[in-house]
C-alpha cells in the first residue's frame, strides 16, 4: 500500500502531492470526508467525468460551483436520466477543460457521447457499489465492468470496502491511503429505544422546536413514512421543516412540505433521506447530526463502517462535531445462523455454482443444454438458490460465477443480523473502526443532549466516576462529563487510565501533581521499551567490562546521553538508576574507591540486567 503523508493540512488540495490530480489507476482511501477530493477531480487542468451513486451529489457540486466560481474555475455539466446526446456534444465544443458529473447508472450512455480514453474516470464514493449492489446491481455492473475502457481510472472514497467484501473487479488494484497526523474522530452517543423509537424521536423533535435543545436537528433516516409520522405528530410545516428525498419519489409529504436540496437554506428540523447521506455537503454551523436506524425496517440499517461515518462528516462547519447521537432499535434476528455459519452456508452454494458451471463449460455439452441453463438464470426457474451465484452476461449472453452476488449477500447477514441485534453487538461495530468512542445508553422515550465539564474540579467527578464503576455502571451523564473533562484537560483521560481512580484522588485531583506523575511514569515505559537498547548503548558508552568499577559523575553523564538519543527526559537522572540496567556489587548503595589517591564515588558494574 501507498501512503501519502498530509501532514497538519485540512485538505488534500494544500498537499504537493495533489497539484497535478488525484492519484490514478488505485483505489483512493482519503480517510476523512471533507477533505476536497472531488473538488481536486472538478478543478485540476484534466478532462475528468466524476461517476457518483446520486443524483444529489450533482445537484449539490454543481450549485457549490455556481455559488463559489473563483473555486471552480470550469462549468461542470451534471448527466441526469434522459439526457440528450446532443447536450454532451454541445458542451464538450464550448469547455475549456470537461469536467462532467454523471450517476452509475448513465455513466455508459454518456461514454456513447464522447472517446472514453480521452477522460480521466473518478469513481467517487465507490463504497457504494457495494451498499447499493443489492438493488443497484445493473447499474453497479456497468462501473465495474467498464472503467478500464478510461484513460485512467480512480475509486476513491473516506470508507473503503473492507477486504471481506471487496468486489472481483477490484482485487488486486493498488491501494493508496492519506495519511493525517491531524484526524479528530468522532465521540458518539448510541440510544437504544426500547419500546418506541417513534416516540424517541417525536419527544426530541418538540424540544428542538421548543429551544430545550439548541441548534437544528438534521435527522439522518431513510424511512419517508417515519419522517411523514413525526411531521404529522410535531405538526411541522415547511416554516420550520425541510426534508431532502430522491427527485425520483412522487411521495407527498404531509402539510404541504415540498422536497428540498441539500442546499437549500437550513431550517430548525431537517430529515435527510439516503439520497444525501454520501458526499453532499452541507453548511450549518448549527447543525446537531441526528443518525436514526430502525430494526424493524430492514432499508433504514446502516453500515457503521461505510455508511455512518459517511453521515458523520455531511455537516463541514457545525460546532457540535463530538455531539452525535445514533438511536436504533435492536433487529431481532430471524436467522438462527451466526454470521460465520452463514459464511460456511454460502461457501458451499459457491461451491455447487462453481460445480454447475465447470458442467455447463464441458466442450461436449449439448448447445440444447446450455441454452436451458441460460432460460433458467434469467427467468430464475429453478429450486437450486446456488444459481444466484451465477449471472448472465448482458453482451454476450454467457453464464459466468458472479462472486459479487456472494460479497453481498454476506454483506446483508452481517448488518440485518448482527450489528443492531443488541447493545453488545452495537458497540462492538463502532468501537473496533478507527476506534470511535461511543456512550451507550436505553432510553425508550428520549435522549439528552448531555453536559460539558465546567470549571476545573476533575476530584468530585473522579469520586463519582469510582463509585459508579464500583457499581459496575457508569451513568451516561457521568460519561459525558468525563470524555468533556478530557476534552477540556487532555492529561486527564490519559490520568484515568494510566494512574486509576484511586491515585487521582490521593493526589486530590491536584492538576500539578497528576501531570507530574503521568511523566514520571511515561519515562518509566520509555526506560522499560528501550531497556536492551539502553543497555547496549552503555555497554559502549562506559567501556563496559565485568567487575569494572565506574565513577558516579561519568555514569550519570552516560545516561543522560543515552537518554536524550532515546528520546528520553534526562532531567534528574542520578548515578543510581545504572541498578536498572546492570547488577552491581552493592545492592543498596555505591562504593567509594581511591584513585589518584583521592576518594571517587562509584559502582562496580558486575554484569547487564537483561
Amino acid at each position: 500500500m501507498q501512503r501519502i503523508d498530509c501532514g497538519n493540512y485540512s485538505y488534500l488540495g494544500e498537499v504537493e502531492e495533489f497539484n497535478s490530480g488525484l492519484p490514478k489507476d488505485c483505489i483512493f482511501n482519503k480517510v476523512k470526508t471533507g477533505c476536497g477530493g472531488t473538488t481536486i477531480a472538478l478543478t485540476d487542468s484534466s478532462p475528468t467525468i466524476i461517476c457518483v451513486p446520486l443524483t444529489e451529489l450533482i445537484d449539490n457540486k454543481i450549485n457549490q460551483s455556481i455559488k463559489d466560481k473563483r473555486s471552480y474555475p470550469y462549468e461542470i455539466l451534471g448527466i441526469y436520466a434522459g439526457f440528450k446526446p446532443s447536450d454532451v456534444t454541445s458542451y464538450l465544443k464550448r469547455a475549456e477543460v470537461p469536467k462532467i458529473m454523471v450517476t452509475y447508472d448513465s455513466l455508459m450512455k454518456l461514454s456513447s457521447c464522447l472517446n472514453p480514453k480521452d477522460f480521466n474516470l473518478l469513481v467517487d464514493e465507490y463504497h457504494c457499489l457495494l451498499t447499493a449492489y443489492d438493488y443497484r446491481s445493473t447499474a453497479c455492473d456497468t462501473v465495474l465492468n467498464n472503467f478500464k475502457k478510461f484513460k485512467s481510472y480512480t475509486f476513491m472514497s473516506a470508507t473503503p470496502i473492507s477486504d471481506d467484501f471487496v468486489f472481483t473487479q477490484l482485487k488486486g488494484i493498488e491501494m493508496v491511503e492519506a495519511s493525517w497526523t491531524n484526524l479528530r474522530l468522532p465521540k458518539i452517543i448510541g440510544v437504544m429505544a426500547e419500546k418506541s423509537l417513534n416516540a424517541t424521536l417525536i419527544n426530541n423533535v418538540n424540544k428542538f422546536l421548543k429551544n430545550e435543545i439548541e441548534g437544528n436537528a438534521y435527522i439522518f433516516i431513510n424511512s419517508l413514512d417515519t419522517i411523514d409520522k413525526v411531521i404529522k405528530e410535531c405538526e411541522l410545516d415547511e416554516s420550520n421543516t425541510r426534508v431532502i428525498y430522491s427527485r425520483h419519489s412522487e411521495r407527498v409529504l404531509s402539510n404541504g412540505i415540498k422536497r428540498s436540496k441539500s442546499s437549500d437554506i437550513p431550517k430548525r428540523i431537517n430529515f435527510l433521506t439516503s439520497s444525501a447521506f454520501e458526499g453532499c455537503d452541507i453548511y450549518d454551523p448549527e447543525g446537531r447530526t441526528i443518525i436514526v436506524t430502525d430494526g424493524a425496517r430492514t432499508h433504514t440499517l446502516l453500515d457503521i463502517e461505510m455508511q455512518i461515518v459517511q453521515i458523520i462528516g455531511r455537516i463541514r462547519d457545525t460546532k457540535y462535531t463530538n455531539e452525535i447521537y445514533h438511536i436504533f432499535s435492536k433487529r431481532y434476528n430471524t436467522e438462527e445462523l451466526s454470521y460465520q455459519e452463514y459464511k460456511t452456508n454460502l461457501d458451499n452454494k459457491m461451491d455447487k455454482a462453481r460445480g454447475k458451471m465447470y458442467f455447463y463449460t464441458l466442450p461436449e455439452q449439448a448447445p440444447f443444454v446450455k441454452d436451458m441453463f441460460i432460460n433458467t438464470i434469467n427467468h430464475n426457474y429453478t429450486i437450486y438458490d446456488e444459481l444466484d451465484f451465477i449471472s448472465i452476461d448482458n453482451e454476450t449472453n454467457e453464464p459466468y460465477l458472479d462472486s459479487n452476488q456472494y460479497n453481498t449477500a454476506l454483506f446483508k447477514y452481517k448488518l440485518h443480523n448482527e450489528t443492531y441485534s443488541d447493545l453488545l453487538s452495537f458497540e462492538k461495530e463502532y468501537t473496533t473502526y478507527r476506534n470511535i468512542e461511543l456512550l451507550t445508553t436505553k432510553d425508550s422515550s428520549y435522549f439528552l443532549i448531555l453536559p460539558h465539564f465546567i470549571g476545573t474540579n476533575i476530584l468530585d467527578l473522579t469520586i463519582k466516576l469510582k463509585r459508579e464503576t464500583d457499581g459496575n455502571t457508569i451513568d451516561l451523564i457521568t460519561m459525558q462529563e468525563f470524555f468533556s473533562a478530557a476534552e477540556k484537560f487532555p492529561f486527564y483521560k490519559e490520568a484515568v487510565y494510566t494512574l486509576g481512580f484511586e491515585r487521582i484522588i490521593e493526589l486530590d485531583g491536584n492538576h500539578k501533581k497528576i501531570k507530574n506523575e503521568l511523566q514520571v511514569r511515561s519515562r518509566q515505559k520509555l526506560i522499560q521499551d528501550k531497556h536492551p537498547e539502553i543497555i547496549e548503548e552503555l555497554i559502549v558508552s562506559l567501556s563496559f567490562l565485568p567487575n569494572k568499577f565506574v565513577s558516579s559523575a561519568i555514569i550519570k553523564k552516560s545516561i543522560k546521553e543515552v537518554y536524550r538519543e532515546s528520546g528520553i527526559p534526562n532531567n534528574g537522572v542520578v548515578a543510581n538508576e545504572i541498578k536498572k540496567f546492570f547488577k552491581t556489587s552493592s545492592e543498596t548503595d555505591s562504593v567509594v574507591k581511591k584513585i589518584k589517591k583521592k576518594p571517587v564515588r562509584g559502582y562496580i558494574l558486575i554484569k547487564p540486567t537483561l
